[in-house]
């Protein structure tokens, strides 16, 4: 347990001004037992306000709808095709029985094609992007799960093979694709009335942990070694779920340590960051952030004083 959680849920940050504003990492709650559920939704002032749930609707789609009691606000992170922005669903039930209008979090069409495929790009362990390019008609048409699942594992493992682990991360954080679910995501977090809030996707190791590797490294309360241990811890924290993991990685055709975490893949993550942008902070106005909104983030984690 950390600070009355289960075992699985890390705590990210927590602001010594406003105790209120605590943020959470974690696994999918359906993974948890009820008990521990209910850990982590709490109750009275510590309860949560808002779940964030950034995995892909497949992945939704496949596990057991769970109850989020009232005052929490349970967000789908999904974005709307038409209207670029978030669609907040109240279950992971509601999610995957949704219209087929919304695109997943990092901006993955999965359920349309256009006539012609140029596919550049752009790929996250269980969450792949497809980028597409070369549109000549608006024409769209569906495509079927397999179809879908056997272009995404070429990719990913293509990716994977010839950049390691690190470069499935690094190709979603580029800049030059499209960023625009991240954006979204660290726009929710200036918001102090989401909090306190877990963010989680399905095992809380790669979309989840570096995200909130990105958000650790503008605490100045915390060194570079630090975040890169936090990280590494999620592993020992998952360990009941490796051979699940790993089971996926093997069908994938992607390296072992893509079902890690590594040490050097957060490592060489938080490099490109340094080498290409200097600081977090300017790495989020470059993919589209304003300042006060990153100062923002920043004050509602503590990291600055509001």
């Amino acid at each position: 347990m950390e600070n009355g959680q289960p075992s699985d849920i890390r705590l990210v940050a927590s602001n010594a001004q406003n105790q209120r504003l605590r943020l959470y990492r974690g696994l999918a709650l359906n993974k948890l037992k009820p008990a521990e559920v209910a850990k982590v939704i709490g109750d009275g002032e510590q309860q949560l306000r808002s779940v964030l749930d950034i995995r892909t609707k497949e992945e939704i789609g496949d596990c057991i709808d769970y109850p989020v009691p009232e005052g929490v606000s349970y967000r789908i992170l999904q974005l709307d095709s038409r209207s670029g922005e978030f669609v907040e669903l109240r279950s992971a039930k509601a999610a995957s029985e949704s219209d087929s209008a919304v695109i997943t979090f990092y901006r993955v069409d999965f359920y349309t094609l256009t006539k012609k495929l140029k596919i550049f790009s752009g790929l996250l362990w269980n969450n792949w992007r497809l980028a597409l390019s070369g549109w000549t008609s608006s024409e769209r048409f569906d495509t079927t799960d397999g179809i879908k699942m056997g272009i995404l594992k070429k990719l990913a493992s293509d990716v994977a093979h010839s950049k390691g682990g690190a470069g499935l991360y690094l190709d979603w954080l580029d800049p030059a694709m499209d960023c625009s679910g991240l954006v979204a995501l660290f726009r929710l977090l200036c918001n102090p009335d989401i909090y306190p809030a877990m963010l989680h996707c399905q095992y809380g190791k790669d979309r989840t942990g570096a995200v909130c590797a990105l958000l650790q490294m503008m605490d100045p309360g915390m060194t570079e070694d630090q975040v890169v241990d936090e990280y590494h811890a999620t592993e020992v924290h998952i360990k009941r779920l490796l051979p699940e993991i790993e089971a996926k990685v093997k069908r994938a055709g992607m390296p072992d340590e893509c079902a890690r975490c590594p040490k050097e893949l957060i490592k060489e993550v938080l490099d490109w960051i340094k080498n290409r942008y200097g600081t977090v902070e300017d790495y989020l106005l470059q993919i589209g952030l304003q300042e006060a909104e990153v100062v923002a983030i920043k004050s509602n984690l503590g990291y600055v004083k509001g």
